[in-house]
């Protein structure tokens, strides 16, 4: 039987390499450059702002989750710009995986724990890395939406007309 902390390392490794092989195909995109300076120069704001305030790196604390979050915000905030393709989105999503390790690892400093069975803290690094892949499919929606797919409010009007008209959808 494999022990579970050399199951734990294992699969951060893997994480690890998933992201770094996403990232590589992200990077092809143009806008990597800025979108990198950006998220480095929010990064060191972050660290100059916080710096020596969190807590001891062996003791899990509210801080030091919260540094962890918005490290995340960051992370997921920037490279979410290269989400443009069905592909990128998917390759976005590998990254997320990885943020939210790395945001565990940050919030648990130094204490060897694993998020098993219900952790609050770890599902509040899951709740955000969720916020970040729902914000990935939005951008991959398009603006305008086919008149197939009206807002279901609508199909009300067709049936009993207001007597000062029916105004045209909004999409």
């Amino acid at each position: 039987m494999e022990d579970p902390a050399e199951r734990a390392r294992r699969y951060a490794r893997e994480l690890e390499r998933t992201a770094q092989a996403a990232l590589s195909r992200l990077k092809q995109n143009p806008d990597y450059p800025a979108i990198h300076l950006r998220v480095i120069e929010q990064v060191e704001v972050m660290a100059d702002a916080t710096g020596l305030k969190l807590p001891r790196p062996e003791i899990p604390s509210a801080t030091r989750l919260e540094y962890a979050l918005s490290l995340m915000d960051i992370w997921a905030g920037g490279y979410i710009g290269l989400v443009s393709t069905l592909a990128d989105q998917e390759d976005f999503q590998a990254l997320l995986r990885s943020y939210e390790r790395k945001a565990w690892e940050i919030y648990r400093g130094l204490a060897e724990i694993e998020p098993f069975g219900a952790n609050r803290e770890f599902a509040e690094i899951q709740a955000r890395s969720l916020h970040w892949y729902k914000e990935s499919l939005r951008r991959l929606i398009p603006r305008r939406v086919s008149s197939t797919l009206r807002h279901p409010a609508w199909e009300f009007t067709d049936f009993f007309p207001l007597s000062f008209g029916r105004a045209a959808p909004a999409c």
